[in-house]
């Protein structure tokens, strides 16, 4: 039985998962919120379960309160779907309580884990205790053979999903997404050590076991040991004869050509953006011998798109990509030439005779240069113009604090900042960022002051909800909504729903 509680809210809140990838331009970001839109679809939070009267509290992104009951057990909704089990029985049903795998099929049903960003794929037990993994519409995916399955997530793009067979040598089964199956091993396949973030087309490399593999469709691409070459991005370097060889992949994951490099010093490999593979093979020999070997710049369809004889690296204010050419005037006594260049390499800015290195303000449309104290910065935005003299920073998991002091060191202003600089808020001196490990959506902050919580909106700069510091505050995941010892209120300080206290009949989220 379903029960919707009304909450009238002035806010309405879009959630928005995960924080961003680092070096996204304005395209990628776009994608990415359309992505997490698409996952929040039909999303409520579970908020408080009685397991005596078995009501189940849920809040939508609206801050709308939605009660369930009759239920043993119910799970978060996503894509208007949530696992549940009734009378022992399990079924997934939607909000309206319409069930959409009948209740009794599967002994088990629950999500895969949501890291795998697939909300819609659930891991089912058979009634041979055999287990599976269904899509939201009923079709199995990996059928019912397996001792156990899980999501595996990693640092690439790739998702997979890990079966075991204990009657088998190659007890290990791996899966796409889209149940395609990989390959088997006979010991567990360690991800956690996969590392890259490509082209968009590059996404899909998976080395295993003497291969590499397209991580979605499962076809070998490249024959390469997996012990003599090593893949970064689409740059795949392969050992021969102790000798290291470097060569670009296409966007099939097939050799496109041979890089010509010195290879008496290191090679550095990054990427820019979603647009751009730098190669670092220029080495500063000291002050007669200069540097040698040179730095590259590729684009996506492996055109060399720019040549400097200095070590490059590149930042992004969301919208363009830059690139710092960094000379070594002298070693001994750090001293360095930094250049800011255009996409199209013009130069923007030169800088001279520096006692350190650039410094990129996470993204954000600033670059920081530190000051001679080796202290403080100088702050410009990226047509080469100064914006702050005598900063420091401080840095929080979703803020940043800039700080401005005076030649004599004083403060003179503190300003909040999102970490993506796209809201502020300038702290008075009696305000502080309240420390705990709390992220809030759509620009809201909480603020310290007088033995004060604030919660404030960095938009409209308006204080919307405060409360005593003693209060044991957290936020709930994707909704906008706080939890305090005594109930769960939205941005705007109304309760929304009591809070009961934890005990065997009572369980809050």
């Amino acid at each position: 039985m379903k029960k919707v509680i009304m909450i009238s809210v002035a806010i309405l809140l879009i959630a928005a998962i995960g924080a961003g990838v680092f070096f996204l331009l304005i395209k990628g970001e776009e994608e990415e919120k359309k992505e997490n839109d698409e996952i929040m679809q039909g999303y409520m939070k579970l908020l408080q379960q009685n397991t005596t009267s078995k009501t189940f509290s849920f809040v939508d992104t609206n801050a709308t309160i939605v009660e369930y009951s009759g239920y043993d057990w119910m799970d978060d909704f996503f894509l208007d779907a949530v696992p549940v089990q009734k009378g022992g029985k399990y079924a997934i049903i939607n909000k309206e309580e319409k069930v959409l795998i009948e209740y009794g099929k599967y002994e088990e049903v629950q999500r895969v884990q949501n890291k795998i960003d697939r909300l819609d794929l659930f891991i089912v037990k058979d009634t041979n205790s055999k287990y599976g993994v269904i899509d939201l519409s009923g079709e199995i995916i990996v059928p019912c053979q397996y001792d156990s399955i899980t999501g595996i997530p990693s640092d690439c793009e790739i998702k997979l999903l890990e079966a075991t067979d204990q009657s088998k040598d190659n007890k290990y089964i791996y899966y796409t997404l889209d149940g395609k199956k990989l390959f088997e091993k006979s010991s567990f396949w360690d991800t956690s050590s996969l590392y890259y973030k490509s082209f968009e087309s590059f996404d899909d490399l998976l080395p295993c076991e003497g291969h590499y593999y397209n991580g979605k469709t499962g076809e070998k691409i490249l024959e390469f040991s997996t012990k003599d070459s090593e893949l970064r991005f689409h740059v795949l370097k392969k050992t021969v004869d102790r000798r290291a060889e470097y060569y670009l992949l296409n966007n099939a994951g097939k050799i496109d050509k041979k890089l010509d490099l010195d290879l008496s010093h290191d090679v550095g490999i990054s990427l820019s953006g979603d647009k751009y593979l730098i190669i670092n093979n220029s080495h500063y020999r000291g002050k007669d011998a200069g540097y040698e070997g040179n730095s590259y710049v590729y684009d996506e369809e492996n055109n060399e798109v720019y040549k400097s004889s200095y070590p490059l690296s590149s930042v992004t204010d969301l919208k363009d990509v830059y690139f710092i050419e960094t000379i070594t005037e002298s070693a001994e006594d750090k001293r360095y030439t930094w250049r800011l260049l255009d996409e199209n390499f013009n130069l923007i800015k030169e800088m001279k005779d520096v006692s350190t290195n650039f410094i990129h303000i996470s993204v954000c449309p600033y670059i920081a240069v530190q000051n001679e104290n080796g202290i403080s910065y100088t702050v410009y935005d990226f047509k080469g113009n100064e914006v702050m003299k005598t900063v420091r920073f401080e840095g929080y998991s979703d803020f940043r604090v800039i700080i401005q002091y005076d030649a004599s060191d004083q403060v003179i202003k503190r300003i909040l900042y999102t970490h993506d600089y796209s809201a502020s808020l300038e702290l008075t001196d009696t305000q502080t960022l309240y420390k705990k490990d709390i992220s809030l959506l759509n620009h809201y902050v909480l603020i310290e002051e007088n033995g004060k919580v604030k919660l404030i909106n960095m938009d409209t700069k308006k204080v919307t909800f405060e409360f005593d510091k003693s209060e044991k505050v957290q936020s709930i995941d994707n909704v906008p909504v706080i939890s305090l010892s005594d109930g769960y209120y939205d941005y705007n300080g109304k309760k929304l729903l009591d809070k009961e206290s934890d005990s065997d009949e009572i369980k809050n989220y």
